[in-house]
């Protein structure tokens, strides 16, 4: 395993800039996602780590190797894609071997090589099948025993469960977790999915337009966004104006503040508080709302501010009910615009 340091990149298709001296140091053996919307440039970052492109400027190194000009082949990599990319004229072991057969790896090595990749995805007795016969997860499966048979330095997933369903995207997260952890390997984990990069990664990184927004574990990133854009983009947010700030707790701190959903209690009207010491409670109404089973979610009229209210286990209630709002001054956090 080794770090990737990836130090002031920039990277333009033609006249149109993609990436602005992007840095990530990623530490050895971590699982790292770059996280954003459509065209903020992760998969181009990706790309980059990958040898596929080359940096207009800027340094990637693996450990305390430079390999901006190295080609794909000798940077010593494992790629898992969004579409599986398996032959289909070969079997589930030829698949797996591939990797092997260009390392010249042979005869007993290379058997018992995929014999042990693939039962650590799970699919131990699959060797002779046909991957067309194989369902999604288990094609996903292959895909990512196929990366991690050679022993890779670095390990780059791109979008890999973007093609699953619901169900068996979160089942595969939690697998490709545990064998990033097993191998060891250093991986770079690209997607959209805010759920799955707050459940899946070590750390991240939120791009917005070409640059690094933030760098965090997940619940720094969603607890304490440091930006507007980064609130917005991991889950619900309520952004305030310091003026709704002190209508709705009495106090502010700054210009603009997120305060998320589930952070806002609810009760009966007329309730002066929930159990949360100096928090007032504010005169609501309940606009609109979907029950969700073990949730509910609200729109909230809090005096006139649209609220947003995640409510855990939540009573019989229906567009309409007044209630009271209660929020804790420290749950507002000071973001930038």
């Amino acid at each position: 395993m080794v770090p990737v340091t990836i130090q002031g990149v920039s990277f333009s298709y033609g006249a149109t800039p993609v990436l602005d001296g992007v840095s990530l140091d990623i530490a050895a053996g971590e699982l790292f996602f770059l996280l954003g919307a459509s065209g903020c440039g992760k998969t181009t970052l990706l790309r980059l780590v990958a040898g596929f492109e080359r940096p207009d400027a800027g340094v990637i190194r693996f450990g305390g190797a430079d390999v901006t000009a190295l080609p794909t082949e000798r940077r010593n990599l494992g790629m898992v894609f969004q579409n599986y990319c398996l032959w289909p004229h070969l079997d589930v072991a030829g698949n797996v071997a591939f990797g092997l057969e260009m390392q010249r790896v042979g005869g007993s090595e290379r058997a018992a090589r995929v014999d042990a990749a693939l039962a650590a995805v799970g699919l131990s007795g699959y060797g002779a099948r046909k991957v067309g016969e194989l369902s999604g997860g288990q094609q996903q499966r292959v895909a990512l025993a196929r990366a991690v048979v050679t022993r890779p330095q670095v390990l780059l997933l791109d979008e890999p469960l973007s093609n699953l369903d619901a169900r068996l995207r979160q089942e595969m997260r939690g697998e490709i977790r545990r064998i990033c952890k097993q191998s060891g390997t250093t991986a770079i984990y690209v997607t959209h999915d805010q759920a799955e990069a707050l459940a899946t990664a070590d750390r991240l990184a939120v791009m917005v337009g070409g640059r690094v927004a933030q760098v965090g574990t997940p619940r720094e990133c969603y607890a304490r966004p440091v930006d507007a854009a980064v609130a917005r983009f991991l889950g619900e947010a309520n952004l305030l104006d310091r003026a709704a700030a002190i209508r709705l707790t009495g106090r502010a701190n700054g210009e603009l503040h997120c305060l998320r959903p589930e952070k806002i209690r609810l009760a009966g009207a007329g309730a002066p508080s929930v159990g949360v010491t100096g928090a007032p409670g504010v005169a609501a109404v309940l606009i609109d709302g979907a029950y969700q089973g073990d949730r509910a979610q609200w729109t909230v009229d809090a005096s006139g501010l649209r609220l947003t209210v995640v409510e855990p286990d939540p009573p019989e209630r229906k567009a309409g009910d007044a209630v009271t709002v209660v929020i804790a001054p420290d749950d507002l956090v000071v973001v930038q615009p």
